[in-house]
């Protein structure tokens, strides 16, 4: 397996770094998987699912987000999208930006986007918008929620902003986020538990300094935006029935509600608008990074099995 990194500008001139893992046999190549990380976290944490993918013959992609991981660093940016409105829109157009230059450099193979957590908000958002750039989408770690509570959360946001600007770091606007994420973890270790079992995985995070930091006011109110998009009925109208959508999550992730309830509603709403090829797999024993989990395998491997099903 070949890894390597680049920095690439995207339609404002922006750069951002980009990971790509290639097999060494690049003569047999399945396809390419675009990863799209989640919140507060970033795109080096995919590095054993993205060697997984490699060794069943897949190119793999992945960015680290405005106001993440290394971009962040070149930009001194960390856990904020953007002076101006419209930041979780950048965040959009730098993955398709992203994907035309996968698509030109592998004209020939159909790309699956992954996307989990943010990373699902984003996805789901950016096959609506550009479904043709796509030949399906995994959609890991999602969250159903009413346009109602987004718009709560939208003027709480948007209130700090007006306050204390956009590069504010409020530490209650992130409870409100993420801290009511750990409440139902019986006999928490940490406030991150909700993200793995797996202890050594929620260290490791905890003591990776591009991980679970304080995120500004801008991030949070670009991050429910989407969130508030991607949850109205013509999100689902919009996205293409005939696009394959695998949709997946932890049984006992905290963002998918009880019993994966809303994952579920996710499901059933991509159905309901006509989708053609919706699945859904709730992993029992699961929190929210399934890829963290002790059962990644499984998880890996099932993946691997739909995109070779369909493409």
């Amino acid at each position: 397996m070949k890894k390597t990194e680049f920095f690439m500008p995207c339609h404002d001139g922006h750069e951002i770094n980009v990971y790509k893992w290639v097999p060494e046999d690049e003569e047999n190549i399945k396809g390419i998987f675009q990863i799209v990380h989640g919140s507060i976290e970033h795109a080096d944490r995919y590095h054993h699912f993205a060697s997984y993918l490699v060794e069943n013959g897949y190119v793999v992609y992945a960015d680290d987000h405005r106001g993440h991981g290394k971009t962040a660093d070149r930009h001194k940016t960390l856990g904020f999208f953007s002076d101006q409105p419209g930041g979780f829109d950048l965040l959009v157009k730098d993955l398709s930006t992203l994907n035309n230059k996968i698509r030109s450099e592998y004209p020939d193979h159909k790309i699956v986007m992954f996307g989990h957590s943010m990373g699902s908000f984003m996805t789901r958002y950016f096959i609506k918008e550009y479904a043709d750039q796509v030949g399906g989408a995994i959609i890991c770690g999602t969250v159903d929620s009413p346009v109602s509570k987004s718009m709560f959360g939208l003027g709480l946001a948007g209130m700090d902003i007006r306050l204390n600007g956009r590069k504010n770091r409020s530490k209650f606007l992130n409870d409100q986020v993420y801290g009511s994420l750990n409440k139902n973890i019986k006999n928490a270790r940490t406030g991150s538990d909700f993200i793995s079992k797996d202890e050594t995985v929620v260290d490791k995070y905890l003591n990776d300094p591009h991980c679970g930091y304080l995120a500004t006011s801008d991030y949070i109110y670009e991050m429910i935006w989407g969130l508030k998009e991607i949850s109205k009925k013509e999100s689902f109208i919009q996205t293409p029935n005939h696009l394959p959508l695998f949709i997946i999550s932890g049984e006992e992730d905290p963002c998918g509600g009880n019993l994966a309830k809303g994952v579920r509603n996710v499901h059933s709403k991509y159905r309901q608008h006509g989708s053609e090829d919706a699945t859904i797999n709730i992993y029992v024993d699961a929190r929210h990074e399934i890829l963290n989990e002790k059962i990644n395998t499984k998880v890996y491997k099932d993946i691997v099995d739909w995109a070779e099903a369909r493409f």
